[in-house]
Parts: C-alpha cells; structure tokens; sequence
C-alpha cells in the first residue's frame, strides 16, 4: 500500500496527520498549530505523516463530526437562502455532496452506502474481524461522539465498538489478525499507557496491549501472519515470533527499497514482496524464489510501485501505479502465482491516475467473482470512476454499480461476512460539480446535479428573486472607530456587481444583473423588483444615499432616489410593501434638535420616509431579521423605544397593523448583556434566535432569556440558519482531521433531526 511520509523522530511529535491543502493555512495558523512540513509530501500522498502539537493542543476538546445524513463541501460556506423547495448556498468551494467522514461500509452486491456513524481522520488499513465486521486503522479521532486513536473496531452494521478503543499515539498504517491478537503496525511510540515503538499487539477481547515486544522497527508499512510466523515490512522485511515478538534469525530478504506490498500464498509457501519491483520469497530463509519471474530482473523497476497483492484461487492480483508487470499493461495485473507471467485476457483499464509515485491501484478484495478496486484514479474499463470500482475477477471487464463519486483517494477495500468496508482520505460521496454556489433540495438536502454553480465573490448578500438568484458583495460603508484600511481612512470607494442566476440551472442572466454599482451597500427583492442601495459620496458618517429599482422581468433600471436622510445603509429588508432600511441617519426634530435614527420604513414609490417607524435606539442598526410582525435590531446601542429601555445591542419591535408606519418596542424581551459590535447578527427562527457575536447565541423569541441549543448539539459551530417546516437548516463550520489534514476547516449543512 502507499507509504506514509517521514515523521520526526521525536516521539513528542508523532502524530497522525500533516498539511496537504495550502488553502487552509490560514485555519491552521489561527488555532496556532506548528506544523513541521515533510520533504517531499504530496496532496496525492495515500498516508500521512506526522506534524508536530503542543501539549495543550493535544488536550483540546474534539470537535464532533457532522451528522451522517449532513452535506459538506470542499471549501467554507457563506451564505444559505431558501426559494421555494430549494435551498441555495454559497461561499468558495468546487463540490458539495454528502457526508461520509473517511470510511464506510457498502452492499457490494448494489454497491450503495449503508448508513453508518461516520469517521474523521482518515482510513489506512482495513482487515476483516471474520465475525462480518472489520478493525479499522488510520488516524481516526471520534466517532459517533467517542474518541479513538488510530484503530477501532467497527460492527457489520458500522457502528464502532466503545469498549475497544486502545490509544496508539501516532498513526496506524498497518494490521494483520492472528486469531484473537491484533498486530498493529505504523509510526507511533505507545500504545495506551505501554511504549511500544511501531509495532504492537492488542488482545481483541479486551483492547489490552499484550506482552509482544518485538525488535524496534522503523515505521511499519506490511504486516502478515503466515505459517506460525509474523512478517514485518518496514524499510526492510523481517520475520518475528507472534508471540514473543523475538526476531527469526533465520530469515533473512536482500532488498533493495521499501516494502509497500506483502502477502502470502494460502498454503504458506510463498511470501510475496512489492515495492519498485515484486519477487517471491520462501517464508522460511528469505530466499528468492527464481522461477518466479514477473520482470526482467528481480525486484526490477517497474516505471513506477506495487501497492498492493491479492492471491485468489488459481492467481496473483497485483496493483499499484506501474506501466506493465508479468508482460501485461499496469496498474491491475493478473499473474500466475507461481511463474508471474501475466493473463492478457484481464483487461480492467485501469486510467486517469493522476499525478505522484502515490497513485493508481492501492487496495483490492474479492466479493464472490467481483475484485473490488480502491486507489487514486478516475475510469476503468473506458468509463468514469472515481477511486473505487467493480471487476469481474477473471476478465477485468466493469461490472455495473451504484457507486458515488468520492472526493478523495481510497486506500482499503475489505469484504467481511455479506459487507464491504472501504476507507480512505474521502470524506463525501455523491458530490456533484459546484463552483461557489450550489442548490439543494430543501427536504432532502441533496445537491441537485442540474444546478451548475459559476464562482462568486464569497461574500455579501444572496437573495432570491422571482426569476433568478441575486448576489451582491455588499460592502459595509458605515463607521466603526475600529475599523479603517491601512491608510487610515474609515471609506474607501468601490465598484461592485449584483448577479443574476438561473434558480434552477444557476447559469448566469447577465441581462438581469446590475454592473458596476459604485460603493455598492445593499440589495433586497420586494415583489417584481430588484433594489440596490449605494453610497454617493465620501462623508465619513453621514453621505448621502441612493436606492435604485431594477425590473426581475428584463432588467431594466426603472426608478431611483435619494434617501431624504443622511448616513449610511447596512442593510436592506421589507415590510410589507415598503423597504426597511438600516444603519445610522442624521435627522432633525421638530423643534431644531439634531436627532438621528437607525432604521427607516421607506415607501419604495417615492422614497418618503414613513414618518413614526422608530426604533429610538441610542446607536446604529447593522443587522435587522423579520419574523411575522416583529423585527430584530441588533446594533452599537444600549438604549431603545420612547421610554430609553435598557437594551444592549439587541431589540424585538413589532410593525403595528392598526397603526400603519409605527414600529412598538417589546419590552418584554429581554437578553442578556453582551459586548457591542458592528459584527453581531441576529436570525429569526421560530421560538427561537440566533445571534452572532453574543456570549448566548440562542435566545427565546419572547423573552429573550438564553434556551438550550436547538441545533443537534451543533449551535457553538453554527454560522447560519433557516427555519423550515418546523425544523432547522443550518450552516456550521468544524475543523476536523479529515483528508491527510491536522485541522481541516469543514463547512456543513444539517437539518434538525435528521
């Protein structure tokens, strides 16, 4: 199998992952991880290798994996907008498919997932427990709410086993089971409390490490249990006693480079060695076996590795990344077992490998007359697959399966019992194409394939119109003492575009969208029209302001106007059929006296400012949320209505009915104090609120009083919500070790309750 990169030698630093996506540098560093990079580490790298933590963040909280059912996406999500019976998402990312965490168990008779508690980490090895379930080995954190180290053990129905969870301190790239001992092997120091220097033995029945101490091998790649002995492959090939783990002197393999592949013939007569080449080896003194010929030379270059062999029946399966072996084309090859000439009629076409030494064929297993293939590739047979497949074992021809494309490479394939366990670096399945937006059914949340995302800038607003999807970066032009650019100025003038999509293609209608809109701040849809609020000049606090209204039928500009006060917007919304617009504006009272105000209810005709619509809070407006009648402000203020009630940075108002224009603060509200900022959002959901920037995320709608989270247990990882049909969709962001990454930042969309 490929081989992990190479780890410090400090035991302190063995560790389970390293970096391989440079666009999550910027997650890393902000949770102050030192990351020491391999030479030589590739993305496409099968295993990882180890990354230095400090104490204390070897003793953070883990973070729990999404809900099984959840949809994921290969980059972060921004924004979430319902329309209808779809929901769409946006933010910077290429695919977005379901959840599967990095190993699963399938029905290899349709090929379709079977719904299982899903892994984070990665998946290295895989062996069959002979009870129908598998013991798992990799890097593995948490499942199902249970922390892991580097192997479990998971049950026919993919549940894993709590009681079974020894801690190896490092990574788990290799297993092989001897009845009721479990030989572990990898880059690790220890083994629960008990030093073990990569390579172990645990005792099935307990989860205990038994006394096995076997020579202090480098990292451990292969491992074998054949005719009483236990055969270990590092840089190097030994043979050791099962039980004691005292070294077979008698058995000694010249080769020369690494072994990335080892089996035995089931009759224990043959040891079969891959790596740059493939021999045979008598299992008793190492000796090759020189009628066994599959290339020129022994141990010959093969234009690239063995990563993998399977004798079944009458022949040897041989995959890898290799051009030919045994004089038939690569990388799955079908040799006589005992000369390793090839079969010309086994044709799998195995294409698309990608790019690095790790590629190509990495696993196989055989279900009745199908080989199961895994590895980094992407056809077989002519014909798409991504990583996993079907064969028939003695052709190679493809056989027909329900499989989902895997975002990821696969490095185990394992049959046990009537299932097949398939693991890897993947972590979602049946992912489709979406380029910075996607649409997925509201029910379901499955994507639908015939929305084809086009990027977007991952910030701003996303609203739903009667004929497209409309996307903004609306670009904050108010006032914050806190925040200016780096030349000191609090505004800096901008040139920005409102898209318009297709709602149920995505492509693009550039005959709806609305170009280079100066100092862009806003857009909302009320009825047929598209509004647009922008900056028109550069007074720091109080600017003037102009809402433009733009035909959802042909794009046309219709009308504009000038907001009759001045300062600045921070958002758009409705009431009714007149814009709500918020931020902080300059009036002045009846009398003379300068006042101001933070949110407007504007007749969208004519611009008129409703006179009575007033919050009186004592400071700006930046995030407003309508529910029914009432309105949510969340803002700089600490004060709000006629009476100057107490109410630090977020308020409930109703629109009165009966007396149209006015806005009445509900005093019955109540939340907690917490720390004023121009950053703090709020969202209406039912019984419920949610606020951004508040100690108390999850506020009684009423009341105001905090509640428990409703979101699944996922609220402190939520960053958006919506109700629907009375339940949640929400929007939250993990950082997990997923796809050969430490901390991997994770953007997840769930429904409440499955």
């Amino acid at each position: 199998m490929p081989i992990p990169p190479a780890a410090s030698d400090s035991a302190a630093s063995i560790t389970a992952a390293s970096i391989t996506a440079a666009g999550r540098a910027c997650a890393v560093a902000a949770l102050t991880i030192a990351l020491t990079a391999t030479a030589g580490v590739t993305p496409s790298s099968a295993q990882v290798g180890s990354a230095a933590l400090t104490r204390d963040e070897r003793r953070a909280p883990l973070q729990p994996a999404p809900p099984s059912y959840a949809i994921v996406t290969d980059g972060d999500v921004t924004d979430l907008a319902r329309r209808g019976d779809t929901l769409f998402v946006r933010g910077d990312f290429t695919r977005i498919g379901r959840f599967t965490g990095s190993g699963m168990p399938l029905d290899p008779t349709t090929g379709v997932r079977t719904e299982a508690p899903a892994l984070d980490g990665q998946v290295s090895v895989v062996v069959a427990d002979g009870a129908g379930g598998w013991y798992v080995g990799g890097n593995t954190a948490n499942v199902d709410g249970h922390r892991f180290g580097g192997v479990l053990h998971v049950a026919a129905d993919g549940t894993a086993d709590p009681a079974f969870a020894p801690r190896v301190r490092g990574l788990v790239s290799a297993l092989a089971l001897d009845g009721n001992t479990l030989f572990v092997g990898g880059l690790f120091d220890s083994v629960d409390d008990s030093e073990r220097r990569n390579l172990a033995a645990i005792d099935t029945t307990t989860g205990d490490v038994t006394p096995f101490l076997a020579p202090r091998p480098e990292r451990v790649t292969e491992l074998v249990v054949s005719d009483g002995r236990l055969f270990v492959g590092d840089g190097s090939l030994i043979a050791v006693d099962p039980v004691t783990g005292a070294r077979d002197t008698g058995f000694e393999a010249s080769l020369p480079g690494e072994v990335r592949a080892l089996a035995a013939d089931p009759d224990g007569t043959r040891l079969y060695v891959g790596g740059r080449g493939l021999i045979a080896l008598d299992p008793d003194t190492g000796t090759a076996d020189p009628s066994f010929t599959p290339t020129a030379t022994p141990y010959g270059q093969l234009g690239g590795v063995v990563h993998t062999i399977l004798p079944s029946g009458d022949r040897l399966l041989v995959g890898g990344g290799f051009g030919a072996l045994g004089g038939t084309p690569g990388p799955l090859v079908s040799l006589d077992p005992a000369t390793g000439a090839g079969d010309p009629a086994f044709t799998p076409a195995v294409a698309d490998l990608g790019e690095g030494p790790d590629r190509g064929v990495f696993d196989l297993g055989v279900v009745d007359d199908e080989l199961w293939v895994g590895g980094l590739f992407g056809s077989v047979g002519g014909t798409p697959a991504t990583n996993l497949a079907a064969v028939d074992v003695t052709t190679g021809a493809r056989v027909s399966k329900t499989l989902d494309h895997l975002d990821g490479q696969v490095n185990a394939v394992e049959p046990s019992g009537p299932g097949l366990y398939v693991g890897g670096q993947f972590f979602m399945a049946g992912s489709v194409r979406a380029r910075d937006t996607a649409a997925l059914d509201a029910a379901t949340l499955l994507p639908r394939p015939t929305f084809r995302g086009h990027p977007v800038l991952r910030f701003g607003s996303m609203v739903p119109g009667h004929r497209a999807i409309y996307v903004a970066r609306t670009n904050f032009h108010g006032y914050d003492a806190f925040e200016h650019d780096a030349r000191g100025r609090w505004y800096s003038p901008t040139r920005l575009d409102v898209r318009a999509f297709d709602p149920t293609t995505g492509e693009p209608i550039d005959r709806l969208a609305v170009t280079g809109v100066p100092n862009l701040s806003g857009v909302t849809t009320l009825g047929d029209r598209l509004y647009v609020a922008q900056r028109l000049d550069n007074d720091v606090r109080f600017p003037r302001n102009l809402i433009t209204a733009y035909s959802q039928r042909t794009g046309e500009r219709l009308r504009s106007f000038v907001l009759p006060l001045k300062g600045y917007v921070s958002e758009l919304g409705t009431a009714g059929n007149d814009l709500l617009v918020a931020g902080s504006f300059r009036r002045t009272r009846p009398g003379g006296q300068p006042a101001h105000l933070a949110l407007l209810r504007v007749r969208p005709g004519n611009g008129h400012v409703r006179n009575g619509f007033d919050p009186q809070t004592n400071g700006p407006i930046y995030d407003i949320a309508r529910q029914g009648d009432d309105v949510y402000a969340a803002g700089i203020y600490r004060t709000a209505g006629y009476g100057n009630a107490s109410k630090p940075g977020l308020a409930r108002f109703s629109l009165d009915r009966e007396v149209p224009g006015t806005l009445d603060l509900r005093d019955l509200f109540r939340p907690p104090r917490h720390r004023l900022s121009h950053d703090g959002t709020v969202a209406a959901l039912g019984e419920v609120v949610m606020t951004n920037g508040w100690t108390n995320r999850f506020l009684d709608a009423v009341s105001g009083e905090p509640v428990e989270d409703p979101l699944d247990g996922y609220g402190r990882q939520a960053s958006l919500a919506l109700p629907y049909d009375g339940s949640l969709v929400y929007v939250g962001d993990l950082y997990l070790p997923l796809a050969a990454d430490d901390y991997y930042a994770l953007s997840f969309i769930s429904l409440t309750g499955g």
